[in-house]
């Protein structure tokens, strides 16, 4: 993999290569770390594929990709890329690179944009782990503004029989003090008192009460 790196980063950039070396160039540069060589063989095949249904049919594989990317903080707009061009290829995310790529935003402090892969997750019936889902509700700390989607969050939980760390709960109720209601706000201590410490690490489908952040 290391030769095919140096190999691959040696070629001229305008000489043409068939996109299915270049998708079997990337798969095996991602799974093998060589995350910036993985997306600049991405990039150069989606330069040439005819939209991003092409490339699937080459062989690449995006998740693979998704998470190479996500591996570098340096590397969050190649992901964003990579996340973009796989949700228009329609393929199908899987667990560890979404939450892979969920911890990359909220490192980036974006937010919204994590939660937003938060309930592409749901949307399609994938189970975020309580670590993900706690990282998520933590971010009300840093921003009271997103109360409401924190409590969403906590709420997939509570419904799994999960439960936060106390320390999270506490501040998701200090969140919602300021930016919720105040049936929110005793709702993560209530559930601390009324909940076993064991806690199982799956979810429902989206709760109704998730609201889909706005674009950015």
């Amino acid at each position: 993999p290391s030769a095919t790196a140096q190999a691959f980063v040696s070629i001229d950039p305008v000489t043409p290569l068939p996109l299915p070396l270049l998708a079997a160039t990337s798969n095996l540069l991602s799974l093998h770390r060589h995350n910036t060589a993985a997306y600049s063989a991405f990039e150069r095949g989606l330069a040439l594929a005819d939209g991003p249904a092409a490339l699937v049919k080459a062989g690449l594989n995006f998740n693979a990709l998704l998470y190479a990317c996500c591996r570098e903080p340096s590397m969050l707009p190649s992901a964003r890329t990579a996340w973009r061009v796989l949700g228009e290829a329609g393929v199908a995310p899987e667990l560890p690179p979404l939450e892979k790529y969920i911890g990359s935003l909220l490192e980036s402090q974006s937010y919204d944009d994590a939660f937003g892969v938060f309930l592409t997750a749901i949307d399609a019936s994938l189970s975020p782990s309580l670590k993900t889902s706690a990282a998520l509700v933590g971010c009300c700390a840093a921003e009271p503004r997103l109360a409401q989607m924190s409590f969403a969050v906590f709420s997939t939980v509570k419904a799994a029989g999960g439960q936060l760390p106390p320390e999270l709960a506490r501040g998701l109720a200090r969140a919602c003090l300021r930016e919720g209601t105040l049936e929110q706000a005793e709702a993560p201590p209530r559930h601390l008192r009324d909940t076993s410490e064991t806690e199982r690490d799956t979810f429902p489908r989206r709760v109704s009460c998730f609201a889909r952040p706005p674009p950015h």
